[in-house]
């Protein structure tokens, strides 16, 4: 007998991610608006693409090296927003797999044991 039952929970995480991709869907429609509103307006707007050459990635700072606690150097993306004011860099590395796990299902209102259980039932790592 499971401790914690796992089809409310997997139930629970799909409306999620229903809800996070529709929102991912509005969020680019909206952006391609915005983009073209600010076009129009004289904004000059320099999209990165991943066939572009790699050293105009390095030039820009799409691809920077990052300080790893357990690898070293390592590379990874930068900022993808340019501003002039506020230029942005990623501060530190990307987050292994699983890294996070903890806290973001105590934010989604899971108790320590609960989220224990589904560590032992290898649902989360």
């Amino acid at each position: 007998m499971l401790a914690v039952d796992p089809v409310p929970l997997v139930r629970a995480a799909l409306a999620r991610s229903l809800r996070a991709d529709t929102a991912c869907r509005l969020w680019a429609l909206e952006r391609e608006i915005q983009l073209a509103e600010l076009a129009a307006g004289g904004l000059r707007i320099v999209p990165w693409s991943p066939d572009e050459p790699v050293e105009l990635a390095l030039a820009r700072e799409m691809i920077v090296e990052m300080e790893d606690p357990r690898h070293g150097k390592v590379t990874q993306f930068g900022q993808p927003i340019k501003l002039s004011e506020t230029p942005g860099r990623p501060r530190t590395a990307a987050p292994y797999a699983g890294e996070h796990t903890d806290e973001v299902l105590r934010e989604l209102g899971m108790k320590a044991e609960e989220i224990a259980a589904l560590r032992r039932q290898k649902i989360v790592s």
